[in-house]
């Protein structure tokens, strides 16, 4: 999805184009941001594991941790959201990952649940996916908490 939709978008001038084309192009501007995310997930989730390999389980999260605080210039607790969501999102919830690849959710709805089902059973991330993923591009932020399971 990710790099043909930006083959086709990245060559288009916003100026000079109608409206209702402009709601279109920002639209599908942000499945590539959403793409990006999902894939940064997928690579954040890969270090982890690098550093599970190396250091093992109880230090690989906090040494992603980090590394990705001081390579990217945020704080710890920032990078430890990221962490912490990529790899949700490449864990059990797993429908929700792909729903941000292909651009059906945002970044911000795909952390709420995968935040949501952290520490959840596998059978009721399923199920709560299943409930409220098919809904997810018409909620708006402020519904989601209303929608997903409370911790």
């Amino acid at each position: 999805m990710g790099t043909d939709l930006l083959a086709v978008l990245d060559p288009v001038e916003p100026f000079g184009q109608d409206l209702a084309d402009l709601v279109e192009l920002a639209a599908q501007w942000s499945r590539v941001i959403a793409y990006a995310h999902a894939r940064r997930a997928d690579v954040i989730a890969a270090l982890v594991t690098g550093f599970l390999d190396d250091l093992g389980t109880g230090t690989a999260p906090l040494a992603a941790t980090t590394e990705l605080a001081m390579r990217l210039g945020m704080t710890r607790q920032a990078a430890a959201k990221v962490v912490s969501t990529a790899l949700a999102l490449t864990g059990p919830p797993l429908a929700t990952g792909e729903a941000l690849a292909h651009g059906v959710l945002d970044a911000r709805k795909a952390e709420m649940i995968a935040t949501a089902l952290e520490h959840l059973p596998y059978p009721v991330c399923e199920a709560v996916q299943d409930a409220v993923l098919p809904t997810a591009a018409g909620r708006t932020h402020p519904r989601w908490p209303r929608t997903c399971p409370r911790r």
